[in-house]
């Protein structure tokens, strides 16, 4: 700076000195990722932050852990979110950032993992069975030969779906008409015992 005299005439400069702005905080990343309600199929996704910051919202992502395309989900506004749509017994990996009201993002908060619950069996003892399910089909595996009387298909709701007579000690491959739902599947077998799975049908 200099100074201006009462003549019109001005000092010469002073010295400089330097100063540097303050640097502006940065929108804060969510932390405490966790999850809560697995099922088969969904899971609840929570987050907190740390900050009096004003957010407008956050963007989620999340993959299966053994493909490397994310899937995302945007203009979340509460620190929750119920995540749909998953495949049984999978792991998952996900994160969340958060969008401020000034429009800036932060970065992700520290990615956190989970596994979807199985869709397996529903008894105690399941005598050595298991099943497995395609299109179409259902297939009961019987390695120690147990004799099957019959097999009833309910959906998750406890309304019986399809029954089969089957009165077998072998594999049983069933012919069905439901798809792309979770059933239980209901096997009785001599001596009035019966053994249930809970099944994905593709």
């Amino acid at each position: 700076m200099r100074s201006i005299c009462s003549a019109g005439d001005t000092s010469d400069w002073s010295d400089e000195r330097r100063f540097r702005t303050l640097e502006m905080p940065g929108c804060p990343a969510p932390t405490d990722l966790r999850v809560e309600s697995v099922t088969e199929t969904s899971a609840t996704l929570l987050w907190s932050l740390e900050s009096e910051f004003e957010i407008a919202g956050y963007l989620l992502r999340y993959r299966a852990a053994d493909v490397q395309v994310w899937d995302s989900v945007r203009d979340i506004t509460a620190m929750q979110y119920n995540l749909t749509g998953l495949e049984p017994q999978t792991a998952y990996v996900w994160s969340v950032l958060s969008a401020c009201a000034d429009g800036r993002y932060s970065g992700w908060g520290i990615q956190s993992r989970f596994e979807s619950e199985g869709a397996g069996n529903e008894t105690g003892d399941p005598c050595g069975l298991f099943l497995t399910a395609s299109k179409g089909q259902i297939h009961v595996m019987n390695p120690s030969a147990v004799q099957i009387e019959r097999i009833r298909v309910y959906n998750l709701s406890g309304t019986m779906m399809e029954e089969y007579v089957v009165r077998s000690d072998g594999n049983v491959i069933l012919t069905t008409e439901l798809s792309t739902q979770v059933a239980i599947v209901e096997i009785l077998l001599d001596a009035a015992q019966a053994v249930r799975f809970k099944l994905l049908i593709p």
